[in-house]
């Protein structure tokens, strides 16, 4: 492909060992001089996520295999919304049902906490 590149020759082995056995995904999408954005919609989907847009007072959540995005976000809030539950997924144990929210002092427990700041 002239002009696009992996984005895999991006990251550093560090982030690419949190995609374990998943991280061949990383070398199937590609970076394009015409379009800069890293399509985390792409990424989620080879992932096995569904993404669903949804009114909700929430910016996303993850439940499952499934990724809900507020419908009513802007586009960009809405991409960080689903790379942000993706690092929930790769950096904590998958099938948590976790709410996300901007706001990070919504969240009491410190682990919450914790595993908020690690996932931005």
């Amino acid at each position: 492909m002239r002009n696009n590149i992996k984005i895999s020759n991006f990251y550093e082995d560090n982030f690419i060992s949190h995609f374990k056995e998943e991280r061949n995904v990383l070398d199937q999408i590609y970076y394009s001089e015409n379009n800069p954005s890293i399509d985390v919609i792409k990424i989620a989907e080879k992932l096995g996520f569904n993404i669903k847009f949804d009114f909700m007072n929430e910016s996303g959540k993850i439940d499952g295999k499934t990724i809900h995005v507020n419908s009513l976000d802007a586009e960009v809030r809405q991409r960080f919304t689903i790379a942000h539950e993706l690092g929930h997924y790769l950096l904590h144990s998958p099938g948590n049902t976790m709410f996300r929210d901007a706001n990070i002092d919504r969240y009491e427990d410190i682990i919450d906490r914790i595993r908020e700041r690690e996932a931005k």
